[in-house]
C-alpha cells in the first residue's frame, strides 16, 4: 500500500509537471503565432542579399541589399532563444513601425520575416550611423581622441537635432506612443541630414482607459524621476530624456555617466536624491538652450511641456540648416560613399 501510495503521488507529480510543461509549450506557440500575424511571406534570406553584419553599432544589426534593385536596408536580428528579449518587446517594435511609419523623424519599416524557426529579421530603411557615433566622433571616447578642430557641436547643430528629434515625438504622442528610451544610441542619421527616432522595444501606447503607466523601463542615466519611483507616468518622461539628450549633445555624455567613481548601480538614487548637475561651462550656452534645457528637467512631470509647447520654444528657432549639418557630418568623415 506505501508503494502505491508513493507511486501514485509520481505520477500525479509527473502529471503536473507534463501539464505545466505543455502550458509553457501552449503559451510560447501563442507567443509565436502572435509574432507571425505581423511577419511578412517569404524566405528573407533570398529576398535580401549581401548581408553584413554591422560591428560599430550596438545590438545584432546587419547591411544588407534587395535582390535585384540593389537598394540599401538594414536588417534588425531578433534571437528568439535570448532570454534578454521579450516577446512584447518584439511585438512593439515591429507593430509600431508598422502604425507611424510614414513621418519623416521616425525610421521606417520595410518588412518583418521569419529567417528560421528561432530568428526574426525586422527590415527598415539604411541609416548610416546613430547619433551616438556621431557624439563620439567628436568629442571622442576610450578609444580615440576629440575630432581635431571641433570644440563640440554649435549651438545651432545642436538646436537642429533637437528639433527633428522633437518633430518625432510630436508624431507619436499625437497618437499616445510614449517611446521611454529616447537618447543617442536611438536616435540615426544619414548622409542627407536626416535625423530619425528609432529602437521602439520599451514603447507603448497610452489610451483613455489607461492614460499612464508605472513599470520601470529605459536607460537609467536618461530616465525621469517619476519612472525611476514607479509612480503612474505619461508623456512627459520622454521630454526628460530629451532633456538629458541635450546634455549629452552639450558634453558627450550624459551626467554620471563619465564619473568612474558613480557605480552605474547608483545613478537611479542619485537622480532622485541629488539632481542632475548644472551643465558644465554654463557660460558657453545661451540663455536659450538653458532655458530650453531647463523646462525639459523640470522635476514635476505637470509642469513639464509637451512636445508642442516645446516645439516653440526659442531654442529651436536657433537651428542650423539641413545642409550646414550635412557639412558636419562630411567633416567628420562618418560616411563611406555608397
Amino acid at each position: 500500500m506505501e508503494h502505491e501510495e508513493h507511486h501514485i503521488s509520481k505520477l500525479a507529480l509527473y502529471n503536473i509537471q507534463f501539464f505545466c510543461f505543455c502550458l509553457q509549450n501552449c503559451k510560447q506557440k501563442d507567443e509565436l503565432q502572435t509574432v507571425d500575424d505581423l511577419l511578412d511571406r517569404g524566405n528573407p534570406v533570398n529576398i535580401f542579399e549581401n548581408r553584413q553584419r554591422l560591428k560599430n553599432e550596438p545590438g545584432s544589426i546587419l547591411k544588407a541589399t534587395v535582390t535585384g534593385t540593389g537598394q540599401r536596408v538594414a536588417i534588425k536580428v531578433f534571437d528568439l532563444t535570448d532570454e534578454d528579449i521579450s516577446w512584447e518587446y518584439i511585438r512593439n517594435e515591429i507593430s509600431i513601425m508598422r502604425q507611424i511609419k510614414t513621418h519623416p523623424n521616425i525610421t521606417k519599416i520595410f518588412g518583418a520575416y521569419r529567417a528560421d524557426r528561432d530568428t526574426v529579421w525586422m527590415v527598415m530603411e539604411w541609416m548610416d550611423c546613430s547619433l551616438l557615433n556621431v557624439v563620439g566622433t567628436i568629442f571622442g571616447d576610450e578609444n580615440k581622441p576629440p575630432f581635431p578642430g571641433l570644440d563640440g557641436f554649435t549651438e545651432p547643430e545642436i538646436a537642429k537635432v533637437i528639433f527633428e528629434v522633437l518633430k518625432g515625438l510630436k508624431a507619436m504622442h499625437t497618437l499616445g506612443y510614449m517611446h521611454r528610451d529616447i537618447k543617442s544610441e536611438n536616435i540615426l542619421v544619414n548622409a542627407s541630414g536626416d535625423i530619425k527616432i528609432a529602437d521602439f522595444g520599451f514603447t507603448v501606447q497610452l489610451t483613455k482607459d489607461r492614460p499612464k503607466r508605472s513599470s520601470t523601463v529605459g536607460s537609467p542615466y536618461w530616465m525621469a524621476p517619476e519612472l525611476i519611483q514607479r509612480h503612474e507616468y505619461n508623456l512627459a518622461v520622454d521630454i526628460w530624456s530629451l532633456g538629458v539628450m541635450l546634455i549629452e549633445l552639450m558634453e558627450g555624455d550624459p551626467p554620471y555617466l563619465a564619473d568612474e567613481n558613480i557605480d552605474p548601480d547608483e545613478v537611479t538614487k542619485l537622480i532622485l536624491d541629488v539632481g542632475l548637475p548644472p551643465p558644465k561651462n554654463k557660460e558657453k550656452w545661451s540663455p536659450e538652450l538653458l532655458s530650453f534645457l531647463d523646462t525639459c528637467l523640470i522635476r514635476s512631470p505637470k509642469l513639464r511641456p509637451d512636445s508642442t509647447v516645446m516645439l516653440k520654444h526659442p531654442f529651436i528657432y536657433k537651428s542650423c540648416s539641413r545642409n550646414e549639418l550635412i557639412r558636419l557630418f562630411n567633416q567628420l568623415k562618418l560616411f563611406k560613399p555608397k
